[in-house]
């Protein structure tokens, strides 16, 4: 059944046979589904989500587009993939571990740390210094279109942490990737990003992780963090900027 907010706007069998979905070890591959939706407005085709019944399982909009005659309304988010989606991909040999982890531990906890060869602060790698070269890989694959990140500049993670939500309304994606010339750590509590967003938030359970020269920490902003005893310096906080 296809939904838009709590309201359902079509429904079909799961009857078609996707051989690509039986040799990734799917089932016997008859998983595939075709059926008309009908929603109210043109510009909720956006908010599409797939539900199969008697599963918890939901089919969230990615990379892709829904589009009417009017045009497309893009996901709420890239960082937001379904798990199962991920497992797929790497199934079919389109994610080496790296970037499979990278996209896994992001969904699951909302947090990831990518070292960088060895520690440096000012080699440059075609035109951008490594810590840029890789935010703006691993950004690219989570959207799966090319990206140019922006950056934010922060006192130290107490900083940060504080003007969370000012740096949040600024993006595209709630992911950002935090680089210090000096080493630091932040407080997250692991998976709280896809709780309730008006929920109360706590640093109980939290779990120290550490950024600085030799390493990124990519982060997603709805997660409960806050400063530890080791805020760091000057934070360099990668982004994608909203259109």
């Amino acid at each position: 059944m296809a939904f838009v907010d709590n309201t359902c706007v079509g429904a079909g069998s799961i009857d078609q046979f996707r051989e690509d979905l039986a040799k990734a070890g799917l089932g016997d591959g008859f998983i595939g589904f075709n059926f008309g939706i009908t929603p109210a407005k043109e510009e909720d085709l956006g908010k599409l989500i797939v539900k199969i019944e008697g599963s918890d399982f939901a089919l969230l909009q990615a990379d892709s587009l829904v589009a009417g005659s009017g045009g497309g309304m893009g996901p709420s988010s890239a960082a937001d993939r379904p798990i199962a989606s991920i497992e797929w991909m790497r199934s079919q040999g389109w994610l080496d571990q790296p970037e499979y982890d990278f996209l896994k531990f992001l969904r699951q906890s909302g947090i990831y740390d990518r070292s960088l060869r060895r520690p440096r602060t000012a080699t440059t790698l075609g035109g951008l210094d490594e810590p840029d070269v890789a935010a703006t890989n691993l950004f690219s694959l989570m959207t799966q279109k090319p990206v140019q990140p922006i950056t934010s500049t922060f006192s130290d993670a107490e900083d940060f942490a504080v003007r969370r939500t000012e740096l949040l309304s600024a993006l595209a994606e709630p992911i950002v990737a935090i680089w210090g010339a000096s080493a630091g750590e932040l407080l997250v509590v692991e998976g709280s990003h896809i709780e309730s967003p008006d929920k109360t938030r706590s640093l109980t359970g939290a779990i120290a992780h550490s950024f600085g020269p030799d390493r990124l920490l990519f982060i997603d902003l709805r997660c409960d963090f806050g400063s530890s005893g080791n805020p760091g310096g000057e934070l360099r906080v990668l982004g994608l900027p909203a259109e």
